[in-house]
């Protein structure tokens, strides 16, 4: 299975469209009046932290079934016990991908205020207990007192579906599926959408990984980085800024290299043999999303034994 069999053809057309066009380039994706940014290396741990916003599986929950992935979403942000939570993912996610800042903003001009400078700008009129004259928060540049939240989410009075709506622009269930979709391809080249593959055989895959891993160590982002490093022209403050993407596709080619390179030095000296000539680097053929996840998962182990 491709990395989009578990999209809808219409999303999976999209997609791929996006990827000739804004991801290839770094460009930002048009998206309900807003754009969706690449976001950077600089920020790659925030991302994986935030990002379970667009990866929630609805389809795991017999509750969710019944639901789109934004009314399972808003459920999480509604929780007792990790409301807060959810709702900081919810905020750092929109900040990486729409370059905005969560807070106060004027719908009128524009103007924008963190929470932190709203509740600054406007403490005096906050704080009052029992005002004589009651005194309305407005706008310091143009005086509006029709403030909004930079990022919320309302039910539509006539559908009592939820939508978000972000600085002014609305984001309904339908563009949400988008939205999940645009930007974990956007900053993830090895991501695809598990959410309708079996549990039992998700589980199953997780477990060869951990069988594969086990004699392998753990590289931290910023060892990635300096390992990219040593072994490019690049300096490392370009690489804090370089596109996720991007990134993680040249520290997998200049992994591809070296191996590349190795095998054909150890066939010309007779060190190395091999029935065919290894893959060429730069056109290695995609594999299947779940690799060797249709043999046993006995016969695997058997397999890695032999190692």
């Amino acid at each position: 299975m491709d990395r989009y069999g578990c999209l809808s053809e219409k999303i999976a057309n999209e997609i791929q469209q996006y990827e000739a066009t804004y991801f290839t380039y770094d460009e930002p994706v048009p998206f309900c009046g807003l754009q969706i940014y690449p976001i950077s290396m600089r920020n790659y741990n925030d991302f994986m932290l935030v990002n379970p916003c667009l990866t929630l599986n609805k389809n795991e929950t017999l509750e969710g079934l019944k639901q789109t992935h934004l009314d399972f979403l808003i459920g999480k942000l509604n929780d007792q016990e990790e409301g807060q939570l959810w709702t900081l993912r919810l905020s750092k996610l929109f900040e990486l991908i729409f370059h905005l800042k969560d807070g106060v903003w004027c719908p009128q001009c524009g103007n924008t205020m963190t929470y932190a400078e709203f509740i600054t700008q406007h403490r005096e009129i906050l704080t009052q207990e029992k005002p004589e004259e009651e005194k309305l928060v407005a706008c310091p540049k143009c005086g509006s007192t029709q403030l909004e939240a930079m990022i919320r989410y309302v039910a539509d009075p006539e559908t009592k579906k939820y939508k978000l709506v972000v600085a002014g622009h609305s984001i309904d269930a339908a563009a949400f599926e988008r939205l999940r979709q645009i930007v974990m391809y956007q900053n993830l080249p090895d991501y695809y959408d598990d959410s309708k593959i079996d549990p039992d055989l998700k589980a199953d895959y997780a477990e060869r990984i951990r069988i594969k891993s086990q004699k392998s160590g753990k590289a931290t982002t910023e060892k990635k980085m300096v390992c990219v490093s040593a072994k490019t022209s690049y300096k490392l403050s370009e690489l804090y800024d370089m596109p996720i993407r991007k990134f993680l596709m040249l520290l997998t080619t200049v992994d591809d290299v070296i191996q590349y390179e190795a095998t054909r030095v150890g066939m010309m000296t007779g060190m190395v043999s091999m029935k065919e000539p290894p893959e060429h680097w730069i056109y290695k053929k995609e594999t299947d999303v779940l690799g060797d996840a249709y043999k046993t998962l006995d016969e695997f182990k058997g397999e890695m034994s032999q190692i």
